[in-house]
């Protein structure tokens, strides 16, 4: 049931989820790229016979990705939050409805607190994944332009090494998760 409505929900908001990606790009990008400047701002400073005009011209090129890079950050991570909020009323409602054409029968055999509680279980775990969904498709992108930076700045070395991190951290967040799936499992039994 959770793959129908991540499906569902997905085409639903597609349009949403990729502004939302396309301002989480450009926001973590404008990140990364604003930590690679600041070598600028310390040779600048480092740099004895430097002119002010150079210094100024880094400061605001600095500022400026900052700036930015915090204005999109905000964007996204609220347009996200609202985007969510949209889901879940859609998806509540169309459960409401649902509910609504079940026959007399049927709701009076099923415990309501109980359809509740698993209703309410899909939902947020649809909602949860779904609400990564920007960074999803905006984590290759930012990447890539940081493995890029790391290899024209230092070695390309470096950049192998920082992705085969980036890869261990994946793995061991995917078995986290595994871990805290079966757990909560095994707690809903419980509960219920």
């Amino acid at each position: 049931m959770q793959e129908m409505i991540k499906s569902t929900v997905w085409h639903t908001f597609s349009t949403e989820w990729l502004v939302t990606a396309l301002f989480s790009v450009i926001g973590e990008s404008t990140g990364v790229f604003s930590c690679y400047y600041i070598s600028f701002l310390i040779n600048y400073i480092r740099e004895e016979d430097a002119e002010i005009t150079d210094g100024i011209r880094h400061l605001c090129i600095f500022i400026a990705a900052y700036i930015g890079n915090q204005l999109c950050r905000n964007f996204y991570i609220f347009t996200g939050f609202v985007t969510a909020i949209k889901m879940r009323k859609t998806l509540v409602d169309v459960i409401f409805n649902k509910v609504c054409h079940l026959s007399m029968k049927s709701l009076i055999a099923t415990n309501s607190g109980k359809l509740i509680s698993v209703i309410s279980g899909d939902l947020f775990a649809a909602e949860r994944s779904l609400s990564f969904a920007p960074l999803i498709l905006a984590c290759p992108i930012v990447n890539i332009f940081t493995y890029v930076i790391i290899g024209l700045t230092s070695h390309w070395i470096n950049a192998v090494i920082v992705f085969c991190i980036w890869i261990f951290m994946i793995l061991a967040q995917n078995v986290a998760g595994r871990i805290a799936k079966r757990m909560k499992a095994q707690d809903s039994a419980l509960a219920d």
